[in-house]
């Protein structure tokens, strides 16, 4: 029985479907922890950073297995989240610097005091500050040597007390990226790096400690500068974004080519053209004739550029139009990255065509060599040969159905991830519970007896 770690860094985890933003991504987390708990029965996973769990389900938890421990449950009487709140709200730590040190401390006493120990660590990487504790880092050029960098209060409130605790906490953990935004290389407060990344690209990446940065363990100075290389591996991150959606029984009829795709990195002048847009140009947008619709987050500059962009889709919205597209084009968010959007189009039915940099750097792939196009010449081409063999293009959807089958029960991302932690770290993670159900079926019939459970007089939840 083993107790593992679990957060999301810079971000809270969001078990409210409700609450998932446009952009993506927000249920990623919560089905992994759901999955590894559903498939290590025996073991308990710790969500250790902010997250709705104990308030989505605060009558009885979605598996006993599954603990948050910023839980009232789990708070002292005397010293406690709910006593510092109004302190760390206010974000003033010379004010009352003992309580954001209480604060930052929590996960690491809690632990103790319940007498845990974390065998192993998966920490989710979200966008996060390169500075996140306060009294910590020294200002650049200050002249005063006292003087130290502030922090935002969300770096306070979900980046700290992991960083914190990452900072003090002697065992091997992995870091998940499923973003190349995501990386830090060069963290001013954060000195214990992952042992692994689990990521959509294999790739070494070299991380260095800030020379001015302090080891938050009773104010330690002069950590040594150090230059890492941490192996980046591919571990089919991207079927997190899978394990949420049940799969169809059947699909409308299909017409039409339609692109889902956000412009991805912010532009840092008005005149730059981000490299999203470059792509979509060369592929789409100087056919006038091509007939789609772009639907994600753009500029509005770019949106009023062309009618073919349409806007956010809410992922709840997706499925109206998915499930009548037939063909679509990825682009990854990075060259040599291998994103969710192929699945997640193969999902809806969709034969997702894929520009040649698109997983290029991820080993060999899943994804057909008929699907890679090298030009909008060659995609042309390759529509115009499904559209005149239903045989051929029947062949491509059974090839995708079949794929999906072992991604919807969480089997090909827990062997991909348990290769890479058994292969960089001297951890080893055990094979998991033989399971042929997809997550997401699992994970709506538990929500129901959470709710038959928790509501026995409400006729329909019987049955």
């Amino acid at each position: 029985m083993a107790n593992y770690a679990v957060a999301k860094i810079g971000k809270s985890i969001k078990f409210n479907s409700s609450s998932w933003g446009s952009i993506g991504g927000d249920n990623e987390a919560p089905y992994f922890i759901y999955t590894m708990a559903k498939r290590y029965p025996n073991d308990t996973f710790w969500i250790i950073g902010k997250s709705d769990y104990s308030k989505v389900f605060k009558d009885k938890p979605l598996l006993p297995n599954i603990k948050d421990l910023w839980s009232k449950e789990y708070w002292d009487c005397d010293s406690n989240p709910g006593v510092w709140n109004k302190i760390i709200r206010a974000n003033d730590y010379d004010s009352n610097p003992d309580a954001f040190k209480a604060y930052y401390g929590y996960i690491d006493d809690t632990f103790k005091r319940l007498d845990i120990t974390i065998d192993f660590t998966f920490i989710f990487y979200g966008m996060f500050f390169t500075c996140n504790l306060f009294h910590t880092v020294p200002m650049i050029n200050s002249k005063d040597s006292f003087k130290y960098v502030k922090c935002l209060m969300s770096a306070t409130n979900y980046a700290a007390p992991i960083i914190k605790w990452l900072n003090t906490y002697k065992g091997e953990y992995a870091g998940i990226v499923t973003d190349p935004r995501q990386f830090r290389t060069r963290p001013r407060d954060l000195v214990h790096h992952p042992d692994v990344y689990l990521s959509q690209i294999n790739k070494l990446l070299s991380f260095t400690n800030a020379n001015d940065s302090l080891y938050y363990s009773g104010d330690i100075p002069n950590v040594p500068k150090a230059v890492a290389e941490k192996p980046n591996h591919y571990a089919a991150v991207e079927c997190m974004n899978i394990l949420s959606k049940k799969p169809y029984v059947k699909l409308p009829e299909k017409t039409g080519f339609n692109i889902i795709l956000n412009q991805g990195y912010p532009r840092k002048t008005p005149q730059e053209l981000p490299p999203r847009f470059l792509e979509l140009k060369k592929w789409i947008l100087n056919d006038k004739d091509f007939s789609c619709s772009i639907y994600g987050k753009w500029d509005d500059d770019i949106m009023k550029s062309d009618t073919r962009f349409k806007g956010i889709l809410h992922p709840n919205d997706l499925g109206t139009v998915l499930e009548t597209t037939k063909y679509t084009l990825c682009i990854p968010i990075a060259s040599g990255w291998l994103t969710a959007k192929f699945l997640e189009m193969a999902h809806y039915g969709v034969i997702p065509f894929v520009v040649p940099e698109y997983g290029s750097e991820c080993g060999d792939t899943y994804i057909p060599k008929f699907l890679i196009v090298s030009s909008k010449e060659d995609l042309m081409k390759k529509i115009e040969y499904l559209e005149n063999s239903d045989e051929a293009y029947q062949t491509i959807r059974k090839y995708l159905s079949n794929l999906l089958s072992s991604i919807y029960t969480g089997d090909f991302l827990l062997n991909h991830i348990r290769e890479a932690v058994n292969k960089y770290t001297s951890y080893r993670l055990s094979e998991p519970v033989k399971n042929d159900i997809p997550i997401a079926e699992l994970y709506e019939n538990d929500i129901q007896q959470e709710k038959c459970l928790n509501n026995p007089n409400d006729f329909d939840n019987l049955f």
